[in-house]
């Protein structure tokens, strides 16, 4: 007998990679398993050695350069700095354990030829806080330090080459395989060739069959639970985004019969508790939860979940008692759910002799999700409120909430619009079917962990593992099967645990022992039941016509089965993954899961030969009827969709098809231009044709109370048509290209812009390969140009519309309304730069276009006349301002006559706007409230437009320091917008910031600081980098922390802010200047006056120029302007701009108070400096009369 070589193998890398770490482990122990016999395998990990806090780790665990072979895994993190005493014999510390490690490696194998070295680098991006600056800057340091180590070890700059080999990886799955395939070769090189024979696996599980059946693998089977390495990895991933996000909540959503609960059971689970796992977190206690486990009471269940052996530790507390707190008061079970983590960390800090408490999480599983909402007994309320009750717990920092989710039944989370708000962002993960290579892990792995093996064929090496994998991977609806007929073969078994051909052959492989199940399930129904059988059949069977008959499996919705008996012979067969469900046109449906059971189970194959004829009578029946309804349906398509479609997706819809037809009423125009050009106007009508048809067959939405509606259903009809041009119509590139044009515009104007953005790119670039029309490129790059121009990519933006305007010019010349709705893209893009000048000269010239070839009464022309005057109002000019929005608005009427019409109303609310700024608010607000009734009468009462002008009236109420009525009009509008767009819209945003503004003018600054941090915390989630609305709520916030004495939070926000303005407008943009004034006074007030002076120069002139000389804002620059000039002793000229500055702020409203008191100081401390006590007192005195004015 040979000898037993023994391997040890040193596990290195710092903590930024536990999850990985627990692979190698796994790794390691499947190794061991495979090798029993031939080789002893000795992974050294130092978190499983007994370290003591009395020394180092380095001191306490063997080194690297002892070990066979040293596996290095890496990531963001190079790791902590050693101590003193470890120093290279140069003198040098090392930066972290991991360098030291990997040095004395590469120095043991320079003398002894060991280790053999192997480093892994993980190279998927690291999440961060950014909430947490401290965290975030040794995160930075930490990557730079890991870049220097690799640079300096494995890259030759001098030769552009790598000087060592390490292995990158993308995710866990891939590092899982990639670790043992090279582990596995190094074991076999060392072991002698008499050694290499096969013998049976050492088994390794212990308990049992390693094998479910039909049952879902548990926590206890992560050890013999395979193949689902990635998606543990995907949702570990989407957990860790969600959690930086506030919100640490998955839903899973998948199949029935998919493997969603043994995925989050034994996989999911398992993985998120390991300590380290979640960078972090140290300890973790756990529940598991499903709906049904206490039938009647969703809070009972899932308190009784909750207090379970690795649950929470509250002695004192009875289920029902816990029950009824989750039930009436979240947030008090949260209170309870901390306090029992806390203790728990405090004990395991105790039982580590006085180490660092570790931070505790609770993870929670609720599986089969879906029963909340199929199980009788749960009223809507109680949904509700449990859904309630996990949003609480996700968004809370101490509960991490994975869910599972049946696919068929998703639609009916869009009834429960907090779970919509709960899984947004990454918050969803879609479990697909297994690979091939996955299946074939889940057959073989736990096979080797038990011990046991496979029989091959040896006449044809065939191998039956090798048979299983195939039979599951050809048909993923069979995967819960092949659990089962996996444990039909360990239950026949030979005494060696050799799992054999003959058994599988006898059960009738995968397929076969479907038969043997069916019957087992159907023999244990009750008499009623067994009846309805062939009722069942009759809607899930047919006779498929062709050269050769064959008996086929069709789909049946639920609802088809009409009495109880066939509803539970339906059930059950379900609950026995016989049949499986799925979404149809988003109703539940059913299916028999493998044509295999028909043509098997001798009970159909029966029931089949009595009624052969009938089915085929059926079946010829069923298929004219569909014929026939495919006519009436093509008929009726648009009134049903319109009425079956919700508000927000029948808009989009209005909008695609409007986009899509504008080819064919081109093509129209064309053939009435010349007769020369008429095939071309055919294909264009056909390619319009087309491309209806297609945006149309996305909108099968048969069920209005199904449906997810608004936004949300909007963008995933959206991203199902993006990925369905790919897939569908690669043979029709004309076609794609429209399409993507088409879809790109609406994702636009859902303000999905990142979205939009790629598909408009590739439909210029498709176009343009294509050679088709000058004009189809144009289009794309017109309808480029705007997204762009919204997402604030002002370069790209100007040079698209330039060359969509270019061509226009080429195809139609100077005088077409196309021309003129590029010219007045363009313009957009200048405002957006401040570059009014020019925007008001492309305005003109698109005026002039289309006055002369619209006539200038034209919809067009009042809209141009708008815009034009939005911008001489940027410049101040607001008589000329004035002027151009009351001829939009003649025009208007002249138009749609004295009954109300939105375009009106929205002209009045601009109109009103301009009136304000030019300091007649009374007559603004007459506008204002004309145009909020206007829109009463023509809409409902939670319409988008009603709460925009309830916005602006409370905004001049606000103003006016009426603040009451401002304050109630300000919450009637974020009601009615959170009602209509949910939470998370920059609408609902913008008016945060007011109402948080009117919070703080009334003195309520601590509640008007929380409300813009929502805000603003909405705003990322929005438009998640820089945008205008970012930079204005983090302008109003800093103002508050300033008002609060809060410096430093100001101070970083108004930087931040700066950069994002100067990134977004440019430089010398009045709104970068308005910044730098308030980043100046923060400044100057926190003793940092040389940096505010530098921000504030020349900062009076260009706001008056670009608001007008007596703009507050200009009052307030000159302030500050004021406290420079004073610490330069230039005395006489700060005086002058400081009394100008109180002069005007006193004309202000009371809601610049701050800024009045903050020049009534300056002024003090202006003749302080300057010698003249008399004037000082009086303005102490005139400081304290009306702060103490304020007060009262």
């Amino acid at each position: 007998m040979s000898e037993v070589r023994k391997l040890t193998f040193f596990i290195s890398s710092p903590g930024d990679v536990y999850e990985e770490r627990t692979l190698a482990q796994r790794v390691m122990d499947r190794l061991q398993s495979e090798f029993a016999g031939r080789a002893v395998l000795e992974p050294v990990f130092w978190e499983h050695e007994p370290l003591l806090a009395t020394d180092t780790f380095q001191t306490q665990i063997s080194k690297p350069s002892d070990a066979d072979v040293m596996v290095a895994i890496l990531w963001s993190r190079l790791g902590t700095r050693l101590p003193k005493q470890f120093t290279r014999e140069d003198g040098s510390r090392y930066d972290s354990g991991t360098e030291f490690e990997f040095e004395d490696a590469v120095r043991g194998f320079e003398e002894n030829g060991k280790p053999q070295l192997l480093v892994y680098r993980k190279t998927a991006k690291a999440s961060v806080q950014l909430d947490d600056e401290d965290a975030l800057m040794d995160r930075i340091e930490q990557k730079k330090k890991l870049d220097s180590f690799i640079n300096r070890w494995f890259h030759d700059h001098e030769e552009g080459t790598l000087k060592a080999a390490f292995h990158p990886f993308e995710s866990p799955s891939e590092f899982e395989l990639v670790l043992e395939r090279h582990l596995r070769k190094i074991i076999e090189r060392a072991l002698p060739e008499a050694a290499g024979r096969e013998v049976a696996a050492t088994a390794v599980w212990k308990k049992g069959s390693p094998f479910r059946g039909l049952q879902s693998f548990d926590f206890e089977h992560a050890p013999i639970f395979f193949g689902r390495t990635k998606a543990i990895g995907d949702v570990l991933e989407s957990l860790r985004r969600q959690a930086s996000e506030g919100c640490a909540f998955v839903l899973v959503l998948g199949m029935s019969g998919g493997g969603k609960s043994s995925l989050a059971r034994a996989g999911v689970m398992p993985m998120l508790t390991q300590p380290g796992v979640i960078e972090g977190v140290g300890m973790w206690r756990r529940a598991i939860y499903r709906p049904s486990d206490v039938r009647g009471d969703l809070f009972l269940g899932l308190a009784t979940a909750l207090l379970k052996e690795n649950g929470l530790r509250l002695p004192d507390m009875t289920p029902e008692e816990m029950g009824e707190v989750l039930r009436q008061s979240p947030t008090a079970a949260l209170a309870l759910i901390k306090t029992s983590l806390a203790q728990d960390a405090t004990d395991l800090a105790r039982k580590g002799q006085g180490g660092k408490t570790p931070q505790a999480r609770l993870a929670l599983l609720v599986d089969q999700m879906e029963e909340v909402f199929t199980q009788d007994w749960v009223t809507d309320k109680d949904r509700e409120r449990f859904v309630e009750c996990l949003d609480k717990l996700a968004r809370s920092d101490r509960v991490w909430v994975v869910a599972t989710f049946r696919s068929d039944l998703y639609p009916k989370c869009a009834t429960v619009p907090k779970l919509v708000e709960l899984k947004e962002g990454s918050g969803q993960y879609d479990l697909m079917p297994p690979t091939a290579t996955e299946i074939g892990q889940m057959v073989r792995l736990p096979t080797r962990a038990a011990g046991l093996r496979f029989e091959e064929d040896p006449s044809s090496n065939e191998r039956l593992d090798d048979m299983l994998r195939d039979a599951a991977a050809a048909r993923p609806e069979l995967l819960p099967l092949l659990q089962f007929t996996l444990q039909e073969l360990y239950e026949r078994r030979r005494d060696d645990g050799t799992l054999t051909l003959e058994a599988y052959h006898e059960l009738g492989g995968v397929e076969g022992s479907l038969a043997k199940r069916a019957e087992a399930v159907y023999e244990k129904l009750p008499a009623k039941e067994k009846e309805a059988l062939p009722k069942v059949l009759e809607k899930l069977v047919h006779v498929r016509s062709g050269a050769q008959e064959a008996i086929g499996r069709r789909r049946a919705h639920m609802e088809d089965f009409d009495t109880a008996e066939q509803k539970e012979l339906v059930d059950a067969f379900i609950a026995a993954r016989l049949f499986v469900t799925e979404l149809d046109e988003d109703v539940a449906a059913v299916m028999v899961t493998h044509e295999a059971l028909l043509w098997h189970w001798p009970r159909v194959q029966e029931w089949v030969e009595q009624n052969r004829e009938n089915l085929r009578v059926h079946s010829r029946i069923s298929a004219a009827a569909e014929r026939w309804m495919a006519f009436i349906e093509d008929s009726l398509a648009a009134e049903r969709k319109r009425r079956n479609i919700k508000r927000a997706v029948v808009a989009m819809l209005a909008v695609m098809a409007v986009t899509a037809t504008g080819g064919a009423i081109v093509a129209t125009q064309q053939k009435k231009i010349a007769e020369e050009q008429r095939a071309r106007a055919e294909v264009e009508a056909q390619t319009a044709k087309r491309t209806s048809d297609f945006i149309v067959g996305l909108f099968e939405v048969s069920d209005p109370s199904e449906a997810r509606g608004n936004e949300i259903l909007a963008r995933e009809i959206l991203d199902a048509g993006a990925n369905r041009i790919n897939s569908e119509l690669a043979n029709e590139p004309e076609i794609q290209a429209k399409l993507m044009d088409t879809i790109g515009k609406v994702y636009t104007s859902l303000g999905l812009f990142n979205e939009a953005i790629p598909l408009l790119r590739r439909s210029v670039e498709q176009r343009r390969g294509l050679g088709v029309a000058e004009s189809d490129i144009a289009d794309s790059l017109n309808n480029l140009g705007e997204v762009l121009a919204l997402k604030a990519e002002l370069d790209d933006a100007e040079a698209t519309y330039s060359e969509a305007l270019e061509k226009r010019r080429s195809v139609y010349g100077e005088k077409h309304p196309l021309v003129a709705d590029t010219l007045a893209g363009l313009a957009y893009v200048k405002t957006l730069r401040g570059d009014f000048a020019e925007a008001e000269l492309l305005l003109r010239q698109a005026l002039d276009v289309r006055r002369e070839t619209l006539g200038g009464e034209h919809q067009d022309v009042a809209k141009n006349l708008e815009e034009l005057g939005l911008v001489l109002l940027e410049q101040g000019d607001y008589e000329a301002a004035e002027e151009l929005l009351r001829q939009s608005l003649d025009i208007q009427r002249s138009i749609f006559g004295t009954d109300p019409h939105p375009d009106v109303a929205n002209t009045l609310n601009n109109l009103a706007l301009v009136v304000y700024s030019a300091g007649r608010p009374k007559e603004a607000e007459d506008l204002f409230r004309e145009a909020l009734e206007m829109n009463r009468e023509l809409l409902d009462d939670t319409h988008p437009a009603i709460a925009i002008g309830l916005n602006n009236v409370a905004f001049l109420l606000h103003d006016r320091g009426e603040y009451a009525e401002a304050e109630q009009l300000y919450l009637e509008t974020l009601s009615i917008q959170r009602k209509v767009f949910g939470e998370v819209h920059p609408e609902v945003a913008s008016t945060m910031v007011n109402l948080a503004s009117l919070l703080n003018d009334t003195g309520r600054t601590d509640e008007a600081i929380r409300l813009a941090e929502e805000a603003l915390e909405i705003q990322w989630k929005i438009h998640g980098g820089e945008h205008p609305d970012i930079a204005r709520a983090m302008m109003a916030l800093a103002q508050w922390h300033y008002e609060a004495g809060q410096m430093q939070q100001a101070e970083n926000l108004l930087r931040d802010a700066m950069q994002m303005r100067i990134h977004l407008l440019g430089p010398d943009h009045p709104d970068v200047t308005m910044i730098r004034v308030a980043l100046g006074n923060v400044l100057a007030d926190s003793a940092q006056m040389d940096e505010a002076c530098t921000l504030v120069a020349g900062a009076p002139e260009t706001l008056a120029d670009a608001l007008g000389e007596d703009h507050w804002r200009v009052a307030v620059a000159y302030s500050l302007s004021g406290a420079c000039l004073t610490a330069d002793k230039a005395f006489e000229e700060a005086e002058r701009q400081l009394l100008r500055s109180l002069e005007q702020l006193g004309q202000e409203s009371a809601a610049l108070d701050f800024f009045r008191l903050q020049t009534l100081e300056r002024l003090a401390v202006l003749y302080h400096q300057w010698g003249r006590a008399a004037e000082e007192k009086k303005y102490r005195d005139m400081k304290a009369a009306e702060s103490s004015g304020m007060e009262q």
